[in-house]
């Protein structure tokens, strides 16, 4: 009976609950807050992206979680350490610097942060006292709540489920908590179409035909974005270690100044404002 409960019961109602909330975060401000951005008349979308990252330094120097882990580390670090709990004080401060960010039109998405909300859900339910929850267990429902979190984001339990097993590690699978994770993501799913309907990046509105020209054109493609997502994270690196040498003041400054020209050069090229957001908006361009 307990392993039905934690295998199965609590990972249902945690993946919903978060899936509910994922729904209400990108339904609220993805949706429909990007889609007003993006038909504000003249540059108003590129004048509020300038806001986004003065914004959300302001939430996380408030909150004291400057020189923190961000939130997909901070999911990590809290899988590999025992006992395992989240900072919960910590997660409201956090989930509002990521809608500062996604809302006034920064190029970036609710992924770390419906992980956060989803993982840390799970935690607070693994911490009652009267469900007797053993710490093998509690950490399957944190990884299920992760898992439901980003299957609410991206609209897919599949992703979802993939990003709890595989993203505490480098090169391995978390098998053992594949039951909870895939229950946890195919409820959170159900919850965010209910709540907000489904908003995948891409809509395939028929399945394409194997052919080898289109086999060919997957490999290469999936081969460019192998490449690039390196390029990306070597990047990313060092420009954190060159972020560690200059004021936190300056680093937002600059920050912004360019992601308000970007947003302006990518209208400009693309007559949409293709930089606002998660990729909604390109994909949609495209």
């Amino acid at each position: 009976m307990r392993q039905i409960l934690w295998l199965l019961a609590l990972p249902a109602l945690v993946g919903a609950v978060a899936g509910a909330g994922v729904g209400v975060l990108a339904g609220t401000f993805e949706d429909t807050g990007l889609d007003w951005l993006n038909h504000a008349p003249g540059y108003t979308a590129a004048l509020v992206s300038l806001l986004a990252l003065p914004a959300t330094f302001a939430v996380v120097r408030l909150a004291g979680l400057i020189g923190r882990p961000s939130g997909a580390e901070l999911y990590i670090h809290t899988y590999h350490e025992p006992p395992g709990r989240l900072p919960l004080r910590e997660i409201p401060a956090r989930i509002l610097a990521a809608i500062t960010t996604v809302g006034l039109g920064g190029s970036q998405g609710f992924e770390a942060a419906s992980a956060l909300l989803g993982s840390s859900l799970a935690d607070a339910t693994s911490r009652w006292r009267l469900l007797a929850i053993p710490p093998e267990a509690a950490r399957s429902l944190i990884t299920a709540g992760a898992s439901g979190g980003i299957a609410a984001v991206f609209s897919s339990p599949a992703v979802g489920l993939l990003y709890g097993l595989e993203v505490p590690f480098r090169r391995d699978l978390d098998a053992p908590r594949l039951v909870p994770a895939t229950v946890a993501s195919a409820c959170a799913y159900a919850a965010r179409v209910a709540v907000a309907g489904a908003h995948p990046l891409i809509e395939v509105r028929e399945l394409p035909s194997l052919e080898p020209v289109f086999v060919a054109g997957c490999l290469v493609i999936g081969v460019i974005c192998g490449l690039g997502g390196r390029v990306f994270a070597w990047s990313q690196t060092r420009l954190q270690h060159l972020a560690r040498r200059s004021h936190p003041l300056l680093r937002v400054g600059v920050a912004s100044l360019l992601l308000g020209l970007l947003a302006w050069a990518g209208h400009a090229l693309a007559g949409t404002w293709i930089t606002l957001g998660p990729g909604h908006i390109a994909a949609d361009w495209l």
